[in-house]
């Protein structure tokens, strides 16, 4: 038989149906003969977070609730109340629960300045013993090294400034302080220039050194008697004291004005 007869034979009942020839690889054929389907990349649900622990608060230290019954805080929440209320109806009962809780408090109170005295005592940092003599031997030797110390800067003072003192003669305080400046000027050097407001004079005071002159007492603006005050050259008047002192005052104070005025020093922190 004929190729073309048998090959007609073989087409013939498909060209009969009618049934179109289907293939995925023929349907694609626009694509061209090496074509390749790009398959999707599968998606990922994102990953629930993990949820974090919670911070724990910070710590605090460790003190009594506000409300416990006989702290601190609660005695200075409630004590008052109670004693008022015992002022205003002092019956036996609130009397006695106010002098109860008082007590309660007084025993607190001397704990604690027990447990602090033991503190201090085993500091030498807060113990003033180890800076501050306490014995009558220790505290005088201190004394006599204060007096000392006074009298370099007394005497410091004394060649750079003078002295004003203003007075009336008919002044008992003025007679009471004459003796002390007098001698605290011998003693140091500090030259000492005295004006009478009534032009009477003071024992104690020598009258070479004593003018008088009433128009003092305005210009200075004097309310009392004595004064004294320190005389800075270029510098002018500087108050010290107003009325009557003890020398260790007195001394102090012309110190005191000495360093504000920049005659000597600060002293420097221990």
């Amino acid at each position: 038989m004929p190729f073309q007869t048998t090959l007609l034979l073989f087409l013939l009942p498909l060209i009969v149906r009618g049934a179109p020839v289907s293939h995925p690889f023929y349907d694609e054929k626009a694509r061209g003969w090496f074509w390749k389907e790009k398959m999707p990349e599968p998606r990922h649900s994102p990953e629930p977070e993990t949820p974090k622990a919670p911070e724990p608060p910070p710590s605090t230290p460790s003190s009594p609730p506000a409300d416990e019954p006989l702290s601190s805080a609660w005695f200075r929440a409630h004590l008052g109340t109670i004693r008022d209320a015992a002022l205003d109806d002092p019956t036996p009962e609130k009397v006695r629960q106010y002098f109860l809780l008082q007590k309660v408090l007084l025993d607190k109170a001397e704990r604690f300045a027990e447990t602090a005295r033991s503190v201090v005592f085993q500091d030498p940092a807060l113990d003033e013993r180890a800076h501050h003599a306490s014995t009558p031997s220790g505290l005088a030797l201190e004394h006599q090294a204060q007096h000392h110390a006074r009298q370099t800067e007394l005497v410091l003072i004394g060649k750079k400034a003078g002295l004003l003192f203003v007075f009336r003669s008919d002044c008992r305080y003025c007679h009471l302080m004459a003796p002390l400046i007098s001698e605290l000027s011998l003693r140091t050097g500090i030259r000492l220039y005295a004006v009478s407001l009534d032009g009477g004079a003071l024992p104690g005071i020598p009258k070479e050194s004593i003018s008088s002159d009433p128009g003092w007492g305005q210009q200075l603006h004097l309310t009392v008697t004595p004064a004294l005050f320190l005389m800075v050259p270029s510098d002018g008047i500087h108050p010290v004291l107003e009325g009557s002192s003890s020398l260790v005052e007195l001394e102090e104070r012309i110190i005191a004005a000495g360093r504000t005025t920049g005659l000597i020093p600060n002293p420097t922190p221990p």
